[in-house]
Order: C-alpha cells, then structure tokens, then sequence
C-alpha cells in the first residue's frame, strides 16, 4: 500500500506543479495588461475546487444539507470556510485606494462553472446578511441564475432595458440572507440588441445604487462580444478557468479581450481542480 501511495502522491505532486505552472503563466498574462496596482492580486491563485453548473440551487445557508448545494461535499464546492474567507479577503484587498463595487465574473468558454462561482461569491461576501449584495444575471444567452437561486419573477435586466420597467421591480429577494437577485429577464430582444441600446449602460451603472456590493454573470468572452462590452462598465472582471481542461491559450486570449476591452483584471479562480488521489488512500493514510 505504500508504494501505490508514494506512487500516487508522486502523480499528483507532477500534476500540481504543472497546474502551478499554468496558473502562473496565466497571472503572468494577467498583470502584463498594466491592471492598477490595486487591483492586480490574483482571487484565489491556488485554485479553489469548485463545481460543475449545477441544476440544483442554491440552498439556505441554515439549510444546505436538505436544499442540495452543500458546501464541499455533494457538488464539491469551495472545500471550506478558508476559502470563503480568502475570497473576501481577497476582494477587500483589490479594493484598497479604489472603488470596487461593482464585479463581473466572466469564463473563456461554456461549462466552466462561472454562474455557480458568481453566485457562490454573493453568497460569501454577502456573510450572512451583514452586507447587501445584488446578484444580477447578464447572461442573456444562456441564463441560469433564476434556476441556480430560486426566484420566481419573470422580469429582469432586458425588461428594465427594453421595457422601462423600474430596477426596483425586478429584484428579487433569494432565500439566501443578504442576496437579492436580477434575472435576465424576458422579452423579444436578443442579447445585442440590449446591449447596443443607449439605455443599458445607465441600467449597469445604477445597480450600484441598489446594493453594498454587485456581482454580475456574463456569456463567455471568446464566444459572444457580451463580456466585452459590459467589462467597461463595472469595477473589476474576475475570470473562471476550468483547472485541466481550459487551454492556456485560451484564457490568454481572454485575458487580451478583456483588456483590449478596458477591463480591470482583479484575478482568475482556478475552477473545478480535481484531487487525483483516490478518497479511500487519503483516509488510510490520515
């Protein structure tokens, strides 16, 4: 047993140096768009593991193991309070001699997990209901946030665009303490015909007024110009990669866009990173 054990630990130790050395590759990308000081600490370097886009909600933190998005066991989320914290941490040291309220989380391709990251950032900054955070669903191409938080309202972002409808009547309150919700909404416009409008850059700019702090998802950036015209619009950008499978090419490349597009880089969360040393060893060994 212990030298399937030495063996494994080996494996895993060569896959981590090369996770290592992608992730600081990609940071290299990152901070070479000359982001403000402020805001070039990378979120979550060592590469959080968090889940796959998952068809259940998020459930009530008082609640987890009855609601079905428990943290670091059924999905496999952030695995524990440390990271949470170091997610706030984090942030709160981005905003440092700058106004960060206002973040928009974005991945390179479909399937990274970006919604639930967005989502689990709102709820972690959110600490129980200690801070206001709007969660709002800018993904008006495949949106998931009214399923992933459990919100019922039909109406959201395209309607206050396209339909003046108030900002105040389509959020929503989550069953999550201190996150409310704005879904994409509904309507006859596609996603750029939204976009394009005079009126939606106002619309972004004013959720700031509706919370303490905003996180907003978005389309991917290499398949859809929706990330590139939105980044500009907010605070900061934070970049979901999905450890083992996204080329590093590839969140290079979405890196160049996003700077290209004026967007301040806060980071990159390294997602879905997989323990390759079987459960059962782990717990032999202690």
């Amino acid at each position: 047993m212990s030298k399937t054990y030495e063996a494994l630990k080996r494996a895993e130790a060569a896959r981590s140096e090369a996770v290592r050395q992608d992730t600081t590759r990609l940071a290299a990308a990152v901070e070479a768009g000359a982001a403000p000081a402020a805001s070039a600490e990378a979120i979550l370097e060592r590469g959080a593991r968090v889940a796959p886009e998952a068809s259940a909600p998020i459930g009530d933190p008082g609640n987890l193991g009855q609601q079905g998005f428990d943290i670091g066991s059924e999905f496999g989320l952030l695995t524990g309070a440390d990271e949470y914290f170091e997610v706030r941490r984090s942030l709160r040291s981005a905003a440092i001699g700058v106004e960060l309220k206002t973040i928009l989380v974005v991945s390179s391709l479909h399937g990274e997990g970006a919604s639930t990251v967005v989502c689990q950032f709102a709820r972690a900054m959110a600490d129980g209901g200690r801070c206001h955070v709007l969660l709002s669903d800018l993904n008006m191409r495949t949106p998931s946030l009214r399923r992933l938080m459990r919100v019922l309202g039909q109406k959201g972002f395209m309607n206050v665009v396209a339909d003046d409808e108030p900002l105040d009547n389509v959020i929503q309150a989550s069953n999550v303490e201190g996150v409310s919700v704005i879904t994409a909404g509904s309507g006859r416009y596609g996603a750029i015909e939204i976009l394009d409008t005079d009126k939606a850059p106002s619309v972004v700019n004013g959720l700031a007024e509706a919370a303490d702090l905003v996180f907003a998802d978005a389309p991917p950036v290499t398949l859809y110009p929706d990330a590139r015209a939105l980044a500009p619009l907010f605070d900061g950008v934070v970049l979901v990669v999905e450890a083992d499978t996204t080329p590093v090419s590839v969140a290079t490349r979405s890196c160049q866009i996003l700077r290209d597009a004026g967007a301040n880089i806060l980071g990159v969360v390294l997602n879905k990173r997989k323990d390759y040393i079987p459960e059962v060893v782990n717990r032999l060994v202690g």
